[in-house]
């Protein structure tokens, strides 16, 4: 509060009561994966999962896609986006040029509406195909003779690119009617952001002393959702392939490489903010992470562990599927 000339109280909120506000917002982007290639005729790749949004755009003929049940195909100017969980392979039937990224972003209102989007291919003469097509064709366009050399000012306008290409997608998706049940798979988002943001709000409280387990966050966030140990965990589970406890590691995981990447925290600081008991801990499992002690990666370059990380945690290759071997299923 505040005292005026006159030795009336005002209060902060009186100050500003007339006021007009832009919402407050804290979101996670992910983006890796992105490429530009060129293949020939009869190219493919083996059936994946992962738990993140894949885009692929196809600049140059055509491309088929797909799932265990149907499959589609992508002409030139056309894309797909493809659902996390969703197993997929794809097989260029001419010499192709594509390019693809992945992303995710934590709020459950867009997911809701990209998970039962029932659009599969947005075609050549659709607006907002040449919307976002134009956007991507930018992104491209930040390939040219980089050589992976690109500095803040090219991540900036990636990452703007890549908003303005989910706003495009958002504000199409909303005005179908979509008549999913997402029940379960709004509850897994909702406990992978709950587990998130009560790690990093952990991390923030830089003056707790005391260590903490991984039990005591999945059990708060399971209170704060009225949810059971047991059901969070078999929905998370059919979610995402792995338990509470294997994604908070993981967000350790993140949370500790991005800490190590800022000089100024010791090894002893970022053990402390992570809740274990001494360094010596967190520097063994950091290596049973990354097959690096915290010092070596520090050593690194540390744009190859973010892609190494995205990669390995969002992907599961079916290597031991015999049907990756010969592409019986892709008859022309």
């Amino acid at each position: 509060m505040n005292v005026n000339s006159k030795g009336r109280v005002i209060y902060l909120t009186e100050l500003l009561s007339n006021a007009q506000r832009l919402p407050s917002f804290n979101w996670n982007y992910s983006f890796f994966g992105s490429h530009l290639q060129d293949v020939k005729q009869g190219w493919y790749y083996p059936k994946e999962i992962h738990t993140v949004f894949e885009v692929i755009y196809v600049q140059k003929g055509i491309e088929k896609i797909e799932y265990d049940s149907i499959s589609y195909l992508i002409h030139e100017g056309e894309f797909t986006v493809i659902s996390p969980n969703t197993s997929h392979r794809c097989k260029a039937l001419t010499d192709l040029r594509y390019f693809t990224f992945h992303f995710d972003l934590d709020d459950p209102s867009l997911e809701e509406l990209l998970i039962g989007n029932p659009k599969l291919v947005y075609k050549k003469n659709d607006p907002t195909s040449s919307e976002i097509t134009a956007r991507m064709d930018k992104m491209i366009l930040s390939l040219d003779n980089k050589a992976d050399n690109f500095d803040f000012s090219d991540r900036i306008e990636i990452q703007i690119q890549l908003s303005l290409i989910i706003s495009d997608l958002y504000n199409s998706i909303k005005k179908i009617n979509i008549n999913v049940n997402l029940y379960n798979v709004q509850y897994a988002k909702r406990i992978r952001y709950n587990i998130k943001q009560e790690m990093l709000s952990l991390v923030n409280q830089a003056d707790h002393s005391k260590p903490f387990q991984s039990t005591d966050i999945i059990h708060k966030v399971c209170n704060e959702l009225n949810l059971s140990i047991g059901y969070a965990s078999k929905i998370f589970r059919e979610s995402y392939s792995m338990s509470p406890k294997a994604y908070l590691s993981r967000v350790k995981q993140q949370i500790a490489q991005n800490l190590l990447l800022k000089p100024q925290y010791s090894i002893s600081d970022i053990s402390s903010l992570l809740g274990y008991k001494n360094a010596g801990n967190f520097s063994r499992q950091f290596k049973i992470w990354t097959g690096y002690s915290p010092n070596q990666f520090r050593s690194k370059d540390a744009n190859y562990f973010l892609d190494k990380k995205l990669f390995s945690e969002n992907f599961i290759t079916y290597n031991d599927d015999p049907t990756n071997d010969v592409y019986r299923s892709f008859d022309n």
